[in-house]
């Protein structure tokens, strides 16, 4: 790697670091200074989609930062949900046609993450899933884990 990309890279990084710093900081602080907060969150998201993007162009899935002490990894999480509007005719599918009641909690609904997986696996093995009963979609994230 060039030293060119070595300091983009630092330089992306730091700023990623640093929104997530300035974003813990005004969270405990969440009661006083909510609308510094959204525009925390703003310059967070702006800079882990720069770094995001670097990462895309430069082809990595991660890299170690020894100056910043930490691990950073490009992944993309599955995220599903209910469509409102066939909610009803979803879980109705869900329980009858999939035979997993037990997804269903009380209200009758049905925890995101547990959804997701549940969507996710179908899409895996190649099962159908109804058309209009569900939103879904995938989405880079960055996770950023501080060195032992």
């Amino acid at each position: 790697m060039n030293t060119l990309s070595i300091n983009k890279e630092r330089d992306l990084l730091y700023a990623v670091l640093e929104a997530k710093k300035r974003v813990g900081e005004i969270e405990k602080e969440i009661a006083k200074f909510n609308p510094s907060l959204t525009k925390a969150r703003e310059v967070q998201e702006s800079a882990e989609k720069r770094l995001i993007d670097y990462m895309d162009d430069s082809g990595k899935d991660n890299f170690r930062s020894t100056d910043f002490h930490v691990n950073v990894t490009l992944r993309s999480d599955f995220y599903a949900s209910f469509n409102k509007e066939n909610k009803d005719k979803a879980i109705t599918w869900i329980e009858e046609d999939c035979g997993e009641q037990a997804m269903i909690k009380r209200e009758p609904d049905c925890h995101h993450k547990t959804l997701s997986s549940f969507l996710q696996r179908r899409m895996r093995d190649a099962m159908p899933i109804p058309s209009g009963l569900f939103k879904y979609y995938w989405k880079k994230v960055l996770r950023v884990k501080k060195l032992s």
